[in-house]
């Protein structure tokens, strides 16, 4: 699963507030289980999830599915369709979100190239792998290598070093995100 956060600025009739920005794409919703108190977990290219604070925030009591919003990012507006809100978050969630866009809406808003490598550092995405039960991360870092000359061959003026992997355990107490 791919996340990224942006700043951007939202707006529902009079109601306007800078807010973080959350693309993700759908497998986010496979590995992190969070339960919506209405609608689905289906983000389309228009769809916008939203936590149940912002819902509050902007909606009060009005029930925010289906409704628009219009979000900002880089003095450029988008509107957004409410297509679920999630549960209150755990306080000791770390991968928490007030509002989650599709991920490819990220190539379009912000101009960056989800595929090219020089975005990398500019952009912050972090990815999320789940393995199963049965697989070891060591299978996965021994390959690491040969992906690592692939990627420098095509892109040769953005060298990669390494990839980082931290369990997700240990992800609150250690990581920056």
């Amino acid at each position: 699963a791919r996340v990224n956060v942006k700043s951007s600025i939202v707006r529902y009739q009079d109601k306007i507030f800078s807010e973080p920005l959350t693309f993700l794409d759908e497998e986010y919703f496979e590995i992190f289980d969070f339960p919506l108190k209405a609608g689905s977990h289906q983000l389309g290219l228009n769809q916008v999830i939203i936590s149940s604070t912002v819902a509050l925030k902007y909606f009060r009591e009005e029930d925010p599915i289906g409704k628009s919003l219009r979000i900002i990012v880089n003095e450029q507006a988008y509107i957004f369709e409410v297509s679920g809100v999630a549960q209150n978050f755990p306080q000791t969630a770390s991968f928490d979100f007030d509002f989650a866009v599709h991920i490819d809406q990220m190539s379009t808003m912000l101009s960056t190239d989800l595929n090219s490598w020089k975005n990398v550092n500019e952009s912050s995405l972090f990815t999320f792998i789940k393995l199963r039960e049965s697989q070891s991360i060591e299978l996965i870092k021994s390959k690491i290598p040969s992906y690592l000359k692939e990627i420098n061959m095509a892109n040769s003026e953005w060298p990669i070093d390494s990839f980082r992997f931290e369990p997700l355990s240990s992800t609150a107490e250690n990581s920056q995100f």
